[in-house]
């Protein structure tokens, strides 16, 4: 089974020169949990070198994370190897945060409720569950990227899954 390669979506979010974006960790597709988020996760680049790994989040454990930029630009990272995943964040600009350019808030106003994303990136678990007959697929299978067959047909256990779509009866 080849599982070298991912599938991945890149995002910037942006603010004003100066600025520094918070990032909440709202939600996650569940049950994609592994130590170092190895199969799925997403990464956000708050540190000061966007050159280094940012935090990866691939657990329930950490929904509601509060993260803080050190700039006004924040790569994030969704990736995964086989399944769709949800990653759910939501962003602004830091309360309190410095922008280049003087800012007056008028006594009364109100702050905009953060931004929420929604991006798709693949999952990485498959649940156990056994065909019906030889050439029924898993429900999994509908989840299924279009090349999970040629990439994955060497291995049994995966291959038994979704027989009817990798044609094989």
């Amino acid at each position: 089974m080849n599982t070298d390669e991912f599938y991945m979506c890149c995002y910037w979010i942006q603010g004003p020169p100066g600025s520094k974006i918070e990032v909440v960790f709202v939600n996650y597709t569940e049950n994609l949990s592994l130590d170092g988020c190895a199969y799925a996760g997403v990464e956000i680049k708050t540190l000061a070198d966007k050159r280094h790994t940012g935090y990866r989040f691939c657990s329930s454990d950490y929904f509601g994370a509060t993260l803080i930029s050190t700039h006004d630009i924040v790569p994030v990272i969704t990736y995964s190897r086989v399944y769709v995943a949800n990653t759910v964040l939501e962003y602004r600009i830091a309360p309190g945060s410095q922008t280049e350019e003087e800012t007056t808030v008028r006594p009364g106003t109100r702050t905009k409720k953060p931004k929420t994303t929604t991006t798709r990136t693949r999952k990485t678990t498959i649940t156990e569950s056994t065909p019906t007959s030889e050439c029924e697929d898993d429900d999994v299978c509908k989840d299924l990227h279009a090349s999970f067959c040629e990439d994955y047909v060497d291995d049994e256990d995966i291959r038994s899954l979704c027989p009817a779509k990798c044609q094989l009866c």
